[in-house]
């Protein structure tokens, strides 16, 4: 006797094919949905200016340094079809007390001097090294730019000196974002450096006498 070959149900025969469609459909759908692998978070970049006597804890993404020599400390826009420089500043050593308030006041009288000069307006600030005032306005550059300028006016950490931060940029419609995104940004991330020679101080042992 020949024995019987043994046949899938009719109904299992006609669902399996489609049963195995839905499940490949299933696994191509969560490939489709599986994130791609994300990208490690770019190490923070630490800049130092001894002669500014600052740093920045961290550099933003938006700025670049163009020029960190002495006491000359200068980012610009890491595009190079955005245009624009932020000066950081340390001014001279004062005996008598820093007046910030009168700080933004010389910045609008320079401004009302400069060709179309207009003060747009100041603002109290807080920020890792204590209280500063900004100040912002417009004028006419030489070659014709409406240009637009924020400066921030803080006391050095160091404590007999004032620093100021100063944003120049051809004038737009992206006023809050040069301020609240990058200028702030980088006023944000300012860290102090010692003063020269404090350590060498510290370290000389006192003559006896």
């Amino acid at each position: 006797m020949t024995p019987k070959t043994s046949q899938p149900h009719p109904k299992i025969s006609r669902w399996l094919p489609l049963a195995v469609a839905v499940l490949l459909v299933g696994l191509a759908g969560c490939a489709e949905k599986a994130p791609p692998p994300s990208e490690p978070e770019p190490e923070p970049v630490r800049v130092e200016n001894a002669g500014v006597g600052v740093a920045l804890a961290s550099l933003p993404a938006f700025f670049r340094v163009d020029v960190n020599e002495g006491d000359r400390f200068v980012l610009v826009p890491a595009d190079p079809q955005v245009a624009g420089e932020l000066t950081i500043v340390a001014q001279d050593p004062q005996t008598a007390g820093i007046n910030l308030l009168a700080a933004v006041e010389e910045h609008k009288a320079q401004l009302g001097e400069a060709a179309d000069g207009e003060f747009k307006g100041q603002r109290e600030l807080n920020g890792p090294l204590g209280t500063a005032f900004y100040s912002r306005g417009r004028y006419t550059a030489e070659d014709g730019t409406a240009t637009e300028e924020i400066k921030v006016f803080l006391i050095h950490p160091w404590g007999d000196r004032r620093l100021d931060l100063s944003y120049v940029y051809p004038a737009g419609e992206d006023t809050a974002q040069r301020l609240q995104d990058q200028l702030f940004e980088v006023f944000g991330e300012l860290e102090p450096l010692e003063v020269p020679g404090e350590d060498a101080a510290a370290d000389t042992p006192a003559e006896s006498g």
